[in-house]
């Protein structure tokens, strides 16, 4: 009876879909991360298990989205940074992202007080500021490396026609939803639910590190302006390529049956397709220097189905 209990309930909270288990990610759940990293144009760097949560099909056990917490900083200074966060394109509208977000909270923050920062397109920002966060609006207040990486961002996204840019957010643990059966489809999500983080979740105030920098900042800033300005000047040299070296897609395996899904190439191979274009160049209609900021067609179909998704109600990574 209590088997059956169990099953009728999950039937009930997830109706059509099969059940999830949500949970720390394993070593061998790195491939399906990497791939819906890859697949959902993520940053592939600080890509690690220990600090990822995975939704899996009970059934077959495949991840069917991901998210990690990854540590940024130490001491007084230590946050954290909410990325990776994708969903299974058959399995969205189905509240995942929302589950995976406030799971992987619950299991990777060490505590209510956790200072939680992400990264986000501007017109995703509805989804996370349904899950409690806000948006920061003094860069100052993002540790050294995340504010980089956003002005970063910012460039990238603006020639890449990004509608709104980049956004950062924060959020403390306290602040997102605990995981529960009601929200993440009761049976479904697998397991009982776990002590609370925040038995009494404190009064909500505005973060700031002020008070709290450590003696290194300025070198830190220091650093940070010198990254940006090398990026900067990386970015101009890349618009000066032709358009199918610029947009080539990189993969670092290879796996022929990689490359031939994702249509990319090696570091090797695209470095010997610019050497092989300054070989070849300035012969006429063959200039060495091509001025193109034309956005590629798959680029603008990828941002059509993100305005979509989002005016459609605002589910784009649900």
């Amino acid at each position: 009876a209590p088997l059956l209990a169990a099953v009728l309930a999950a039937a009930a909270a997830c109706p059509g879909a099969a059940a999830l288990r949500f949970g720390p990610a394993l070593p061998s759940d790195m491939g399906a991360i990497r791939r819906g990293v890859a697949t959902n144009r993520m940053n592939p760097l600080f890509i690690e298990h220990a600090n990822f949560v995975t939704a899996c099909d009970e059934a077959t056990g495949a991840v069917v989205g991901a998210a990690q917490l990854r540590p940024l900083g130490s001491g007084a200074d230590q946050a954290y940074e909410l990325a990776s966060v994708f969903v299974d394109p058959a399995r969205q509208g189905q509240g995942i992202g929302s589950a995976l977000v406030r799971h992987c909270v619950r299991e990777r923050a060490p505590g209510p007080d956790a200072r939680i920062f992400l990264l986000t397109l501007r017109v995703r920002s509805p989804f996370y500021e349904r899950l409690g966060f806000a948006e920061v609006r003094d860069a100052q207040e993002l540790p050294a490396g995340l504010s980089v990486e956003l002005a970063l961002g910012q460039v990238v996204s603006r020639l890449s026609g990004y509608p709104g840019g980049i956004v950062a957010m924060v959020a403390r643990a306290a602040d997102v939803p605990e995981p529960s059966e009601a929200a993440d489809g009761g049976a479904a999500a697998g397991g009982s639910p776990s002590a609370s983080l925040r038995r009494s979740p404190p009064p909500r105030a505005p973060l700031t590190m002020a008070g709290r920098r450590n003696p290194s900042l300025a070198a830190s800033d220091q650093a940070g302006a010198k990254i940006f300005a090398a990026a900067l000047v990386l970015i101009a040299w890349l618009f000066t390529l032709p358009p199918d070296v610029r947009r080539t897609h990189l993969c670092f395996t290879d796996d022929p049956a990689w490359v031939a899904r994702y249509e990319c190439k090696t570091p090797r191979e695209w470095v010997a397709r610019i050497g092989e274009h300054y070989r070849t160049c300035g012969g006429p209609g063959s200039p060495c220097v091509q001025l193109n900021l034309e956005i590629d067609p798959q680029t603008k179909e990828f941002n059509a189905r993100v305005l979509q998704a989002v005016r459609g109600g605002g589910k784009a990574g649900e």
